[in-house]
Parts: C-alpha cells; structure tokens; sequence
C-alpha cells in the first residue's frame, strides 16, 4: 500500500519543481493557481493571491499542471490558442510541438489530420467524404480527392516564426497521382493569441509549376476575450483570364480546452467587384496528443 501511495504522488508531481506556476485541480473539482513555494510527498504549498500560502494533500490532488505566466490574466487562466498554427485553412509559420496531433473539420464535408513528428515536421491528410462514400474501383480508375500538407517550421524567437511546405491534391480518375497542388513558404510575426502572416505560394498542374500565377496570403489572428479571437484568412492571385481574384474570410474563433470553432463569412473581389458570398464558413478542430 504505501509503495502503490507514493506512485501516484511521483505521477502527480512528475517534471513539477519549486517557482514553479502551477494549476492544481482537487479530487472535488477545485481549481487553484499559484507558484510551487515548498513541495513534499505528503503536500504542496502554494503562493496564492487569496490565501497568501496555501497547502494542499497530495492525496486529495487530480492533477498538477505547469502553465506559462502568459495564460494568466488576473488570476483566471486563458485557455491557450489550440489552432495557433493555422488560421481559418492556411498554415502560420508557428510550427506544433512533437507528438500533438489534431483533427479538423470545414463546412462538414472537409476533413484534416495533422501530426507532429518532430518540433519542426507536421505532415497532415485531407480529405473529404463525397467521393469516398461514392464507390468505384478505389485501387484502380477509382480513387478519392485527398491532400497531402507537409510542412517545415521554426521558430526564431518569441515572435519571429517561418514556414514552408505544400498541398499536393489527388483528384480521382485523373491520369497524374497529384494533380495540382502548390508550394509556399510563410512567415509570421507575433504570439500564439495575436499574429500577423504573409505567405507566398507556387501552384503546380500536372507536373507543371505555374510560376506565371504566383499566390499571396494576408492572415491574422487577435485574441479580444478569454474564449474569442479575431480571425481574417485572405487568398490573392492572378488567374491568365482575369485581371485578379481575391477571396477571404473573415470571422471569429472560439476556444475551449484542446477544440476550437471557427465562423466566418467568405468576401471576394474579383476584377474590382467586391461581394459577399452567400455561404458563411464553419469549421471545427479538436487537438489531443502528449
């Protein structure tokens, strides 16, 4: 018994140490914030703006978790930015942490899965459900539209972060594996909650590189509350039989812990004639890993 006792309290405390900023939730649901002042088998005490000191049993603790002083807003912590790597669709220059993974979802029919092998290396998977709930010969003249995404990434400092990668998509029946796709580079200045991203892309069609149709991508993201940020995706390229197309989409994203919402409402100019398209834009990622 008192070998099993002092595995759990070894898992509880695990990677925790003195100074520490610390979440600590109780077996009852309780939920405290504070720097790890003394930590022993038995209890932690905590630096606490309430109670000054606070100490806790071991034995009535969930969880302890370290959190950056950053997510701390006036004692109320701010759920991190789950899909700070991406905004509505397009990449950031953030990269992901090894081993996180998450699955996103676009107006229903679009799906995404992306994993982090490295702290610099995500490869993710689209596909959609249309053409793969449609039958054929999946092996042969048959096979469903999907996309690989890989993408390189570093970060250079706090705020300096850049990216490059591609979306190589395979369209059924078509005689190339990948069809069309494009390759990009991004670079993003800023924080997880508040970012601005340029991109610039290559588009590829049938073996071709299409440097003549070359893709600009302006984003950003503005955390305004706990659970709200501020989200502007916006595409600008110059097809050969129009003077140029713009399309974007601009909404808000909700955050909750590991998922977040997106709505938004797709804008477009196209030849100097600016409009709203009739579709608003819905999209859902769940992340997990680690």
């Amino acid at each position: 018994m008192i070998l099993f006792n002092l595995t759990l309290t070894s898992q509880v405390t695990l990677g925790i140490v003195k100074g520490m900023l610390v979440e600590v939730t109780s077996k009852d649901k309780m939920e405290f914030i504070g720097h790890v002042e003394a930590l022993t088998d038995t209890s932690i005490v905590l630096s606490h703006e309430i109670y000054n000191k606070l100490e806790l049993s071991i034995a009535n603790i969930k969880s302890i978790r370290h959190i950056s002083e950053s997510m701390v807003k006036n004692g109320v912590i701010w759920p991190e930015n789950p899909n700070y790597h991406r905004n509505f669709y397009s990449p950031t220059g953030i990269g992901m942490e090894k081993g996180l993974a998450y699955y996103q979802n676009l107006m229903l029919v679009w799906n995404h899965l992306g994993y982090a092998f490295t702290d610099y290396f995500t490869m993710g998977i689209d596909f959609e459900i249309i053409t793969i709930l449609s039958g054929g010969e999946i092996f042969d003249s048959y096979r469903p539209l999907f996309a690989l995404t890989p993408k390189f990434s570093h970060s250079f400092n706090e705020k300096w972060h850049a990216g490059v990668g591609g979306l190589f998509v395979s369209v059924p029946k078509s005689d190339s594996f990948f069809e069309f796709g494009i390759m990009y580079a991004v670079g993003t200045y800023g924080s997880k909650d508040n970012n601005f991203t340029l991109g610039f892309g290559i588009p590829f069609y049938e073996g071709e590189v299409q440097a003549s149709v070359p893709v600009v991508t302006l984003s950003g993201q503005y955390r305004i509350s706990r659970k709200f940020s501020l989200v502007s995706e916006n595409w600008f390229f110059v097809p050969d039989d129009v003077e140029y197309f713009a399309l974007g989409v601009q909404g808000v994203r909700y955050m909750g812990k590991n998922l977040n919402w997106d709505f938004g409402l797709a804008i477009y100019n196209f030849d100097n004639d600016p409009g709203v398209a009739p579709v608003p834009f819905v999209g859902l990622a769940i992340h997990f890993g680690k």
